[in-house]
């Protein structure tokens, strides 16, 4: 059947139209909600519009340098109600802002502070907020209250290869208190902290441990995995510290075994933390290996 050029296209253009049509039909009936809910996903649906008081979200309410009043107060914790904010973490900072120098507000712990402290907590109480306080005032929050087993502290390692059978009786290196620290963001104060000797700093071994090894080891996170675990390829500063993200995203990637990974068995692993003399001395039968 012949058909001409001019029918054709007016053929064509109706047939082109229709296909739109049909695929916004077709695709129209996904989207059609079923006649009886899923209970478990209408309870999700229900509690995600209006989360119980438990699942809601908290946040920090800073006091910087203490520079609140009454009005301020009610004023924060309305819109934290408002906003959804079930929680809030009080802290009262000290200082100034990234190094600037900022105003200081009424004295931590003086009359005035107290009161302020106490109306904050009945204000909290009748919007219907939990306040939790941090133990004390500052930026990094520490005092000589502290024990120094209680201070916060970072890893450090050495290692020595030593090959057996031998009876093997010296004192071990230490590590260097820039280990893994090279590199890195130091804030104020912390540079001049992290430099001094390690006779200086309150140092400690935690274990000493040693395992059979058949080729070098690299402890430095390289390749595709230096990308997926950014919180542990890149110390940012002497506290360890990672952005949120360093720390939560790599729990979304689907672990997998490498072809470079040398795992080593527990049972191969040897605890020589009890065989050191009082002078930090290792007196060690080394087995073959």
């Amino acid at each position: 059947m012949k058909t001409s050029r001019r029918k054709f296209i007016k053929i064509g253009s109706v047939a082109a139209a229709s296909i739109p049509l049909l695929n916004l039909e077709s695709k129209a009936d996904l989207f059609i909600e079923p006649t009886q809910k899923d209970p478990v996903i209408s309870g999700l649906e229900k509690g995600f519009l209006n989360p119980p008081q438990a699942a809601k979200s908290a946040c920090y309410w800073w006091w910087f340098n203490a520079r609140v009043d009454k009005e301020g107060i009610t004023r924060d914790l309305t819109e934290f109600r408002e906003k959804g904010i079930s929680e809030v973490v009080m802290i009262n900072s000290a200082g100034g802002l990234s190094g600037v120098p900022y105003p200081a507000g009424v004295p931590f712990l003086g009359e005035e502070w107290k009161e302020l402290y106490r109306f904050a907590m009945q204000e909290a109480k009748r919007v219907g907020i939990d306040v939790g306080v941090n133990l004390c005032s500052g930026w990094s929050m520490g005092g000589p209250w502290i024990k120094p087993e209680f201070s916060g502290r970072w890893y450090l390692q050495s290692q020595l290869n030593v090959t057996g059978p031998q009876k093997f009786a010296a004192q071990l290196p230490l590590p260097n208190p820039r280990d893994r620290y090279n590199n890195v963001f130091n804030p104020p104060g912390y540079k001049d902290y992290i430099d001094l000797p390690l006779e200086k700093l309150d140092y400690r071994d935690t274990a000493v441990v040693a395992f059979p090894i058949t080729d070098p080891i690299n402890n430095q996170i390289t390749g595709e995995r230096s990308s997926v675990l950014p919180a542990k390829n890149n110390h940012r500063d002497a506290t360890s510290w990672s952005r949120a993200s360093d720390s939560i995203g790599p729990t979304l990637y689907p672990w997998q075994n490498h072809p470079a990974d040398k795992p080593i068995p527990v049972s191969l692993v040897i605890d020589l933390t009890a065989k050191f003399s009082k002078d930090g001395t290792l007196n060690w039968d080394v087995p073959p290996g």
